[in-house]
């Protein structure tokens, strides 16, 4: 089918190779979710209704999908992306082959777990509320095959400990401050941007990480908020590296880079401006100079 239109009160399950183009869901029950398959790419749009002979409506229509609870999208071939908002209180999204984009501005989506499987695929989840990274339907955190991730948060991004992130890069934006601090992250690249007024970013790694450019954002940015940025592994060499800036404004807000195996160093490609740090007070913790 061309568009398919899910409307409940109590969770529904539709998790075979599904065969649509356009998903509407509207489920209404109190903690009630959605769990959704499909066998090619998949668009979350818009779903008219039916109506009976006489003109009254059967089935409303529907944008997006909507859901109070817990809601799974896997796509086997093909991306996931998005004309409709998405307002879960938990989403699961699985891509097989291909990439994910569900960056409207006014999803709302308070927790996310994703897995995706194709070679540098790219995640792009945004909300206009708080985002934390956690376990969802047994998948803990956000892994891909050497992808970038990329999280706008309209209020802050969290993560539980075991809701790690496995990319070679990550994008990360967000209006409070924010905490991406579990030790199990596996990410190359970080850039970040925090906009509200002293609020800060925390992001630790388990091994070498750069501070560079992702997705055209370059750096670690803060209006004014501390940054702290620490990779925990105890081997030589796993070291923190500055290609890009970290930037709290310069009046105000504490940096803090810490390195337990490694070094903390500019890159040796960086010019002066690129490998700066910028910031009121700075604190460095290396095991190596």
């Amino acid at each position: 089918a061309d568009t398919a239109l899910v409307r409940a009160r109590n969770s529904a399950v539709l998790d075979e190779a599904n065969q649509v183009g356009t998903l509407a869901a509207d489920i209404t029950g109190a903690s009630q979710g959605l769990q959704f398959g499909n066998a090619g790419a998949l668009v979350i749009g818009a779903a008219t209704g039916t109506t009976g002979l006489d003109g009254e409506p059967l089935v409303a229509a529907a944008n997006g999908v909507q859901a109070p609870g817990i809601v799974r999208l896997e796509v086997l071939s093909g991306n996931l992306t998005q004309t409709q908002d998405v307002s879960v209180g938990s989403l699961l999204v699985q891509a097989t082959t291909g990439s994910v984009d569900l960056s409207r501005s006014t999803n709302q989506i308070a927790a996310l777990a994703a897995d995706l499987e194709g070679a540098g695929q790219t995640l792009r989840v945004r909300t206009a509320g708080n985002l934390a990274v956690g376990t969802v339907s047994g998948q803990a955190g956000i892994d891909t095959n050497d992808g970038t991730v990329v999280l706008h948060s309209g209020g802050a991004l969290s993560q539980t400990e075991a809701g790690r992130i496995v990319a070679t890069s990550l994008r990360a934006e967000a209006v409070n401050t924010s905490a991406l601090g579990s030790a199990s992250n596996d990410v190359d690249t970080v850039a970040a941007a925090i906009s509200g007024a002293n609020q800060g970013f925390t992001y630790t790694d388990a091994n070498s990480l750069t501070v560079g450019t992702v997705d055209g954002l370059s750096g670690v940015v803060t209006n004014g908020g501390d940054v702290n940025l620490r990779t925990v592994s105890t081997a030589a060499g796993q070291n923190l590296v500055l290609a890009q800036a970290v930037d709290t404004g310069g009046s105000t807000g504490t940096v803090t880079l810490q390195s337990v195996g490694g070094s903390v160093m500019r890159d040796a490609g960086a010019t002066t401006t690129e490998g700066r740090v910028r910031a009121a007070q700075l604190a460095v913790r290396a095991a190596t100079g």
